[in-house]
């Protein structure tokens, strides 16, 4: 895949109409690589240098490593976890649901976070902040979650 050729695909990705759905570069090998911006792509004439939003990693990607270039939507969720696609609908649905009503996240770790109002939590892309009262702040990746449920249930079921 040629630089351009590169580019034009995952700007076309990233540019689909309402949506913040992250991309995944895909090597050879089956290493991924996921981007959540485009703007964390530079495109040099015979690599692809990656820069981490919150670190100074870079990753390196030779163009003839890349087989394949998709949405996260259309990976398959690991053993156990949500799927992007899952995650990405479901947490905003439990979220913004009127009246609100509390709800669990529960991690493939088995530890539960409860979400008791809707200020205590915020979604960016594959990511979700949650600020338990008086906690530091708890960061989590769609593939760390088992499944997201009311209160209720999961008080029923344990």
């Amino acid at each position: 895949m040629s630089p351009h050729e590169l580019q034009q695909r995952m700007e076309d990705l990233f540019n689909r109409e309402g949506a913040m759905i992250p991309v995944v570069l895909e090597r050879a090998t089956g290493e991924r690589v996921i981007l959540d911006k485009i703007e964390q792509a530079d495109f040099g004439p015979t690599e692809l240098v990656v820069r981490r939003r919150t670190t100074s990693r870079v990753e390196r990607l030779k163009y003839s490593e890349i087989a394949k270039v998709y949405g996260l939507e259309e990976l398959p969720p690991p053993p156990g976890a949500m799927g992007y696609a899952e995650f990405h609908e479901t947490l905003p649905r439990f979220k913004h649901r009127e009246p609100f009503r509390p709800f669990v996240i529960e991690l493939t770790n088995g530890e539960s976070i409860p979400i008791l109002v809707p200020t205590g939590i915020a979604m960016a892309g594959r990511f979700a902040s949650i600020y338990p009262k008086d906690q530091p702040r708890i960061l989590i990746t769609y593939d760390q979650v088992a499944r997201i449920a009311d209160v209720e249930l999961v008080a029923a079921a344990g």
